[in-house]
């Protein structure tokens, strides 16, 4: 019970300090650090699924307040990355090249607003992600040992 409760402090902290991080870091051609999304591929690689996909579900919902999405946006395509990388058994490092240039097509699909920059924030988000995955990583691994929870 001890643990379960420093988990959704963890959780409710890691999701209020990268929402703000994402809004205050610069967007280079549109696309922004996504460190919402680093978050939720950290907890499906090293959590269960019944623990990573709610918190894939809030994070999305922080992700979609922060940016301004159409409510749901990035909420499904949050919960998504979350089942494919917890079932896929894929590492944070493999996850982080691939999700943040899927989610900038994911925005393009829903928001067509964004037109012929959709390559640039491609290109951009891989090493945004990469940068982002090992910030939020260690970020969270740091947290977890000092917070007394094994990641499992």
């Amino acid at each position: 019970m001890k643990t379960d409760l420093a988990l959704i402090v963890l959780s409710v902290a890691a999701v209020s300090l990268f929402a703000a991080a994402e809004e205050l870091c610069p967007k280079m051609f549109g696309a922004g650090m996504p460190f919402l999304l680093s978050s939720v591929l950290y907890f499906s690689s090293k959590r269960p699924l019944f623990v990573a996909v709610p918190f894939a579900i809030v994070a999305g919902a922080a992700e979609d307040a922060v940016s301004s999405l159409p409510f749901v946006t990035a909420m499904s395509f949050f919960a998504m990355a979350a089942f494919a990388c917890a079932l896929l058994k894929t590492g944070v490092a493999l996850a982080s090249v691939f999700f943040p240039a899927a989610f900038q097509l994911w925005l393009w699909i829903w928001e067509p607003s964004i037109g012929n920059g959709v390559f640039a924030r491609v290109l951009v988000s891989v090493p945004a992600g990469l940068f982002t995955a090992f910030a939020a990583s260690a970020a969270l691994s740091f947290a977890e040992r000092k917070g007394g929870l094994d990641a499992a």
